[in-house]
């Protein structure tokens, strides 16, 4: 199934699934889903506890969804991130151009996984595998040099009392593979505590000790530095940065960023625009809006709130519109509190559209 319609035929559409009823089109939605849906049809008389099922429904299937409907009624839907909405009576002049925001929608995270597997190439993965395999390769190594049996080696390595030799040994380069595959808010503490170990570990080697019985340290403790040395010169590039330190500070915001669909005014140099908050924390925001905003300073208009913001990055969206992110600047008490009590809020949501997908 490729479109669903549910509610009111549109004019000259049809190429959808047609539904009139609601309830006929909300089961359909849970058996066929659809790529694309869209609902045109008056909310006003429908009962609260409908209105949850269908944003729990929406939010669970995560299906690009276009909501049109009397203008009271559309803000039911609005922070749904997967939702765009659409006033009744403006559908003959905008119906078109909304729909081909929801099927770019519907595109969308597959693009963003394409661009994260061609940053992650075949052989970063290798990598990974090959550090996570390192024990087995080392014990095997052993063997060969010393001609023992494995059995024999293996009893060695289990032989060793001391802790640390025992993490250095079996930890260090599995953990330096699971943090070079999979970048998390610890990532970047795993890259600096192997490193510094690594470098310790290295320059404090006692001489003929388990289980290398060599004068040297292993080639694996020189390959242990020389692979942090590259890391950190691969986490000089920023691009190759910016997941680590994204997850790491978001694991240190007071509140994590909320995602949400906020329409908001900005207001500078006199003029005031119309924006949509995608993000926010009790520190800044990041929102979308369709003229570009030359002015550094700024004041946002939100939730009843009149906040002075300074713009910190910005770029311009395919579809011609810009990304602004802004810091908030001198919140008042009142100020905090409420924000803090609709952050509260948000992630309450956010945490239940997660159990609920």
């Amino acid at each position: 199934m490729s479109a669903l319609l549910i509610g009111h035929a549109l004019k000259h559409e049809d190429h959808f699934e047609h539904i009139p009823d609601l309830f006929e089109g909300l089961a359909r939605i849970e058996s066929k889903l659809p790529s694309v849906i869209v609902f045109n049809m008056d909310f006003k008389h429908v009962d609260h506890l409908i209105i949850d099922r269908i944003r729990t429904l929406l939010v669970k299937v995560n299906i690009p969804t276009l909501i049109i409907s009397d203008k009271d009624s559309l803000h039911y839907f609005q922070d749904i991130l997967v939702v765009e909405t659409l006033d009744n009576l403006l559908i003959e002049e905008c119906f078109r151009a909304s729909f081909r925001e929801i099927k770019k929608k519907n595109n969308l995270e597959k693009k963003y996984i394409s661009l994260s597997k061609q940053k992650r190439t075949m052989p970063f993965y290798a990598l990974g595998v090959f550090l996570f395999c390192e024990p087995l390769i080392k014990i095997l190594f052993l063997a060969t040099k010393t001609g023992f049996p494995l059995d024999s080696v293996l009893d060695i390595v289990l032989s060793m009392e001391d802790p640390f030799k025992v993490i250095e040994f079996w930890a260090l380069f599995p953990l330096a593979g699971l943090a070079l595959i999979r970048p998390s808010a610890w990532s970047l503490f795993t890259f600096a505590g192997l490193h510094i170990y690594s470098i310790f570990a290295y320059f404090t080697y006692e001489k003929f000790t388990w289980p290398y019985v060599q004068e040297t340290p292993h080639i694996s403790s020189t390959l242990l530095v020389a692979f942090n040395f590259a890391i950190l010169i691969y986490f000089m590039i920023p691009e190759n940065r910016k997941p680590f330190v994204a997850k790491t500070q978001e694991m240190f915001r007071k509140f994590k960023r909320v995602h949400t669909n906020l329409a908001a005014d900005l207001i500078f140099a006199e003029n005031k625009v119309s924006v949509l908050i995608k993000d926010i924390s009790m520190s800044g925001v990041r929102f979308e809006c369709s003229k570009e905003v030359v002015n550094e300073n700024c004041m946002l208009h939100f939730l009843d709130m009149n906040i002075d913001i300074k713009l910190k990055r910005s770029y311009q969206l395919p579809s011609g519109s810009y990304s602004y992110g802004a810091s908030f600047q001198k919140l008042s008490r009142a100020q905090k509190e409420s924000l803090y009590n609709h952050l509260v809020e948000f992630q309450i949501y956010e945490h239940t559209r997660k159990k609920a997908a």
